[in-house]
């Protein structure tokens, strides 16, 4: 079976947790296929804890990269729906 490569859209608390999940091996199958956030401090933290992993600032650029199968919404809730619908003409699976 191949393995899922899933987009984490947001680095903070909740976006690390889905990160460290997958980076210990405690989600089968699944590796982080890249990671999104708008804040550039966070494109540091990225490359320290997930070295290899793309990164992106924009979530559409990351969409259309080729990059992820999958993601997963970690941003306010507010932005769910339309990162969700987003995703989805793109025939990317949303976790929102």
């Amino acid at each position: 079976m191949a393995n899922v490569r899933l987009g984490i859209i947001g680095l903070g608390a909740e976006g690390g947790m889905y990160a460290n999940f997958i980076t210990e091996g405690k989600v089968k199958n699944m590796v982080i296929g890249a990671i999104c956030d708008n804040d550039p401090a966070k494109k540091q933290v990225a490359e320290e804890k997930y070295p290899g992993v793309p990164f992106y600032d924009n979530y559409i650029d990351m969409l259309e990269s080729g990059d992820v199968d999958a993601v997963v919404t970690t941003v306010p809730h507010y932005l769910h729906p339309e990162m969700g619908i987003e995703s989805l003409k793109r025939n990317i699976h949303a976790l929102v």
